[in-house]
């Protein structure tokens, strides 16, 4: 009895001792751990400034945004890896390598936790390196539409023409059909209008042109055209295409005057928009 009493307080007594240099070993580790943490919380702070700092710099000497961007995100993972290197190279570890082979698991674990977060990670970066649009585009990407005022390495940020703020995330862009309204200079305004069948069509069509002419942003090349598309139920549908450089008066804005300048082009000349006729025959009864 005396002997497995012995035997319990020994063990103790060396679960005690085992604690105590835990917790001496600790203790001796934690003016090097508040070191680290002190210099990961500075390194942050510093990559922030480091990508305020580049892309300031960028925008003085580049013209376009997505480099900016790019640039300014490179530098700021850059300066938080070296920080983040430097905090664990302050602690007292003797074999660093496995510190950082046991960081890559650990890192491919949270990766796969967070394939999400990580594929619009990757997809901005791609973006800023492939660029199909840049900031100021006009773009249409699935079903949303807007104006692009920043691009970030999670999400792009668009706003509609009615002042709505959408965040669309980069993994979606990678997946959906991305249209830039605004790319390039010259688009073309399509007008749809039916007049009447007792209409003269060439005349009618000679009115369309000479009211393209006249329509801010106009070109001479390509050259305006007025197709027949179909015959309506109660007109000839005609539609009028005319290419014009609508950065100066902006697209909706040249849209809008096509449709004016063609209804007015169109009353001018004597000729009216129809609009839908329905004849409707009334049937007398025999017995009535």
């Amino acid at each position: 009895m005396n002997q497995d009493t012995a035997t319990i307080e020994g063990r103790i007594v060396s679960i005690g001792d085992g604690f105590q240099d835990l917790y001496l070993e600790f203790m001796g580790w934690v003016p090097y751990i508040i070191v680290a943490i002190v210099v990961l919380v500075l390194s942050i702070f510093a990559a922030r400034m480091i990508r305020n700092m580049a892309r300031r710099a960028m925008a003085k000497t580049s013209t376009e945004g997505h480099i900016d961007i790019l640039v300014a995100q490179l530098a700021y993972i850059g300066a938080l890896t070296l920080g983040v290197v430097l905090s664990l190279s302050i602690l007292p570890i003797e074999n660093l390598s496995a510190v950082f082979t046991g960081l890559g698991l650990a890192g491919f674990a949270v990766g796969f936790a967070m394939k999400d977060i990580l594929g619009n990670f990757l997809a901005g970066i791609i973006l800023l390196i492939q660029r199909p649009f840049t900031i100021d585009d006009y773009v249409k990407i699935g079903d949303v539409e807007g104006t692009v005022t920043n691009i970030r390495v999670r999400d792009t940020q668009l706003t509609t023409n009615d002042g709505r703020l959408i965040y669309v995330p980069n993994n979606t862009m990678s997946t959906s059909n991305i249209i830039n309204l605004t790319a390039l200079p010259l688009r073309r305004v399509d007008v749809d209008v039916g007049i009447p069948y007792s209409s003269d069509i060439n005349r009618a069509i000679e009115a369309c042109l000479e009211a393209a002419t006249r329509l801010p942003g106009f070109v001479e090349q390509p050259i305006p055209d007025v197709i027949v598309t179909e015959f309506g139920d109660s007109a000839i549908m005609l539609r009028v295409q005319v290419w014009v450089d609508w950065k100066e008066y902006g697209y909706i804005h040249v849209q809008s005057e096509a449709l004016k300048l063609v209804k007015a082009a169109l009353d001018a000349a004597g000729i009216d928009i129809p609009f839908p006729v329905r004849t409707v025959y009334l049937q007398q009864s025999k017995d009535a």
